[in-house]
């Protein structure tokens, strides 16, 4: 689902970030001023844990499927200059899966480190509990020493956990979450 973004030809430009829920000082901030925003959805099946479908009746089987979904937000392009470059690094340490020791000593599955998306004004803001799943980077212009002086990232996706839930400081949940769809011949 794409929603363009109405308006004028010329957008005001609102900082978005991204920040830890783990350790709350830990903040991504970046100027964001899209022309389109890309929301991707898609379910995937689940089967019964009952075991309805080992009866061997083909019913059991498609009134066993489950859907669950999951919605992914891609941002790109994002354009840093200067120190803000250095900011990059928190993106590489959020988009690692860590693995987490067990009480008995041995190592469980990798998850990402849980992020709050928040950007927009007050009242139709976007505010969702996230992890990073990937981005590109690629870095454009160098200072003489060889150090990256601006950087561009691109497909920057964040898989949605949750959408904040009532009101928040950018109030509330997504446009695109709670919003009814318009009338068939309506645009």
């Amino acid at each position: 689902m794409t929603l363009p973004v109405s308006g004028s030809l010329q957008r005001n430009v609102t900082k978005a970030l991204l920040r830890s829920e783990e350790q709350p000082d830990k903040i991504f901030t970046f100027e964001y001023n899209p022309t389109e925003i890309s929301l991707s959805h898609n379910a995937e099946g689940l089967a019964d844990p009952m075991g309805g479908e080992k009866t061997g009746d083909t019913r059991f089987i498609v009134s066993s499927i489950t859907t669950r979904g999951s919605t992914r937000l891609i941002m790109s392009p994002l354009t840093f200059t200067g120190d803000r470059i250095q900011k990059i690094g928190l993106l590489l340490d959020w988009v690692v899966e860590h693995t987490q020791r067990r009480p008995d000593g041995t190592l469980g599955a990798g998850r990402r480190e849980r992020l709050r998306f928040q950007w927009g004004s007050k009242g139709i803001g976007f505010d969702y509990q996230v992890e990073l799943m990937r981005f590109d980077c690629t870095y454009t212009r160098f200072a003489r020493n060889g150090r990256p002086i601006r950087a561009e990232i691109r497909n920057l996706t964040l898989h949605v956990l949750d959408h904040a839930d009532g009101p928040s400081h950018l109030g509330g949940a997504s446009p695109a979450l709670t919003a009814t769809a318009p009338a068939a011949g309506r645009p």
